[in-house]
């Protein structure tokens, strides 16, 4: 009897053994499980932060196309309506007996940093003085301008420097200080928003301006 007691412990101890090892075997596979599905939720979860970026990437990329294209709008209407002032300008003039040397050369133009008026433009200086001192009812406006490179104070200040030397020599020549106004833009109204030489030589320049009193 006492060996059968103890055969009948041993198999529901072994029953037991093997109870619990099921048991912990499917624990096992429930954590794994657990592990398995946060795994997929982060690499889910990582897919949709790369989504997101990437979408905020092209939004941004469009943003950036959208202001370029309103910026390049503005600038050519800004070109055309410079050019359709310039054209009234010319018409303006030529009613008014304007020589046909001032309608084309309206501008001077500088080597950097200088502000006198260059050696050969001093003719073209001496011509719309002569001109306006045969206009009184006419008046110009000298718009110094400078290229981008230095500081905006500097450049304002070269601006001027410019207009004022060629509202010196127009004043040598008998102009009244009344017919002249002279400002400057410093680097705020190029000729050519390009960033190279040829563009900043543009830039470097006064406008000639005219206006009836």
């Amino acid at each position: 009897e006492a060996t059968k007691a103890a055969a009948a412990q041993a198999a529901a101890d072994a029953a037991a053994a093997r109870e619990a090892a099921n048991a912990a075997a499917e624990q096992e596979a429930v954590n794994s499980a657990k592990v398995a599905a946060e795994l997929e939720a982060t690499k889910a979860a990582a897919a949709q932060a790369a989504a997101d970026a990437a979408a905020a990437r092209e939004a941004a990329n469009v943003a950036v196309a959208q202001n370029a294209a309103k910026a390049n709008a503005a600038r050519d209407a800004a070109r055309q309506a410079a050019e359709a002032a310039t054209a009234r300008e010319s018409v303006a003039d030529a009613s008014q007996g304007a020589p046909s040397d001032l309608q084309a050369k309206r501008s001077i133009y500088y080597p950097i940093d200088v502000d006198a008026v260059p050696e050969q433009d001093k003719r073209t200086v001496q011509a719309h003085a002569k001109y306006l001192t045969g206009h009184q009812d006419r008046s110009v406006r000298l718009e110094g301008n400078a290229d981008e490179r230095g500081s905006s104070e500097y450049n304002l200040a070269l601006g001027q420097r410019r207009a004022d030397g060629v509202k010196k020599m127009l004043l040598l020549g008998g102009v009244k200080e009344s017919q002249i106004e002279s400002v400057s833009y410093g680097e705020e109204k190029p000729a050519s928003t390009a960033h190279n030489e040829d563009a900043w030589s543009q830039n470097r320049r006064t406008d000639l301006n005219y206006q009836t009193k």
